[in-house]
């Protein structure tokens, strides 16, 4: 049974963001790892991907990508999540850091 995918690719960057309570939802945040994988003959000429990791992985993973930068390599787990109909592109999830040997 397969529980997830493995990413390998560069960071290209960062966006972390946070929300207050409000009537209808709760506080949180939220942290989206860009990303862009390597092509076979070691560019980065590909499309780059977002990779959303939810509330409960956000400190530890925002603390990790703080002591890396941009074009490290980059390996995490990640949960796809199809999209509500079929033109929309499927959500790459966050699940586990995954550690890279020779990484940080």
């Amino acid at each position: 049974m397969q529980q997830g995918f493995m990413f390998f690719g560069s960071l290209i960057g960062i966006q972390h963001f946070k929300w207050a309570a409000n009537q209808t939802r709760a506080a949180g945040e939220m942290l989206s790892i860009f990303v862009c994988e390597k092509t076979d003959d070691g560019s980065l000429d590909a499309e780059p991907q977002t990779i959303s990791v939810p509330s409960d992985h956000v400190e530890p993973v925002l603390a990790k990508l703080k002591t890396m930068k941009q074009f490290d390599s980059f390996g995490c787990y990640l949960t796809v999540i199809p999209g509500k109909n079929p033109r929309e592109k499927p959500r790459l999830m966050f699940a586990k850091m995954l550690n890279l040997p020779g990484g940080k």
